[in-house]
């Protein structure tokens, strides 16, 4: 009786094992990719971060300790809110310095992207990171080619902060300068 019951298992077993389910009709694929592209389109909370960051700001940026250097960023939303586009300008230890910023938050990578491009480079940098536990600041990790010194994907972190609800700081930090203090680059805005 044992074997009998172990080999109805077994035949069972193999027999489910050969059941296909029936393919999705094209109907039914469509409405699952439709339903993922508006999960992963859709403008979430960290969104809500970028939209305190919009307007038109003042800045005063640093370099290396250098004198305050002055300008100023308009901020908007684009994409439906899905973005931040920051255009920006002012000097750059004495040169005249014009740039954009596309910030956003990814839905399907979880994480913060960012391009930088100005007109003093004609490279684009990027960076990835995460918002802290508190909201308010936000870090993101890249690599950036610096051609003063003549290196090649030099690991870089950027950081915004939320200061108030009429100022944020941004910062540049070169990380192949650790362990000493490795800020390079802060600038102050200031809203208008």
């Amino acid at each position: 009786m044992k074997i009998v019951t172990l080999f109805l298992s077994f035949f069972l077993l193999h027999a489910s094992a050969g059941v296909h389910a029936v393919p999705e009709g094209p109907g039914e694929s469509l409405a699952k990719i439709m339903k993922k592209g508006e999960i992963y389109a859709t403008p979430r909370d960290q969104h809500r971060f970028l939209e305190q960051m919009q307007g038109k700001w003042k800045t005063s940026s640093v370099v290396m300790e250098a004198e305050p250097q002055f300008g100023f960023s308009d901020n908007t939303m684009i994409l439906g809110g899905r973005f931040l586009e920051m255009n920006y300008g002012g000097a750059f230890l004495g040169l005249k310095l014009e740039g954009k910023v596309t910030l956003g938050y990814d839905n399907y990578k979880n994480k913060f992207t960012v391009v930088y491009i100005d007109n003093l480079n004609t490279s684009i940098r990027t960076a990835e990171g995460l918002l802290d536990h508190t909201g308010a600041v936000l870090t993101l990790w890249g690599t950036m080619d610096e051609w003063l010194t003549d290196e090649h994907d030099k690991p870089v972190m950027y950081k915004y902060e939320l200061l108030d609800q009429q100022s944020f700081q941004f910062e540049v930090h070169d990380l192949s300068l650790a362990p000493r203090s490795t800020k390079v680059i802060s600038v102050r805005y200031i809203k208008q």
